[in-house]
């Protein structure tokens, strides 16, 4: 795939219900598109564990970008390295597929006596820019756990 570079003005609308995280999403890639390319189509968010934890309605704490070389960026994590339960799905994300799907994952997890010992990953392995198909994209909800003592 042919690498998107953001060297030259891009113009990104954001479109949604009040409280959707149209700001959070916008202040974050403000300050992360000097360093940015778009040369595959991972991209995500990370929600609140308390979510999952409590049946609440998913919150997106951070969205981020994998990037190859963080040695001249401040604002990067390091995903931690483990095991982690991971369910794929078809369909473009929405909190009320997340809100369906996240349960059964959660079962899982406490039927396996497994503790949820991180944030949620929801990952985009196929979207927009592999396919014009909304059901044909592909995304991952992936879990740090660890054995229950």
């Amino acid at each position: 795939m042919k690498s998107l570079s953001l060297n030259k003005p891009h113009l990104i609308i954001m479109v949604g219900i009040p409280g959707s995280g149209k700001t959070f999403f916008a202040e974050h890639f403000s300050n992360t598109r000097n360093f940015m390319t778009i040369s595959n189509n991972t991209f995500g968010y990370i929600l609140d564990k308390k979510t999952l934890l409590n049946n609440e309605r998913p919150r997106v704490k951070y969205f981020f970008r994998p990037i190859n070389d963080s040695s001249n960026i401040d604002n990067h994590f390091i995903k931690q390295a483990g095991s982690y339960a991971v369910l794929y799905f078809k369909g473009p994300y929405s909190s009320k597929k997340i809100m369906t799907l996240l349960p059964i994952i959660a079962k899982y997890i406490s039927n396996n006596n497994l503790t949820i010992s991180s944030d949620i990953y929801i990952t985009s392995v196929k979207n927009y820019l592999l396919t014009a198909d909304e059901d044909s994209y592909i995304n991952k909800i992936a879990i740090k756990i660890a054995k229950n003592k």
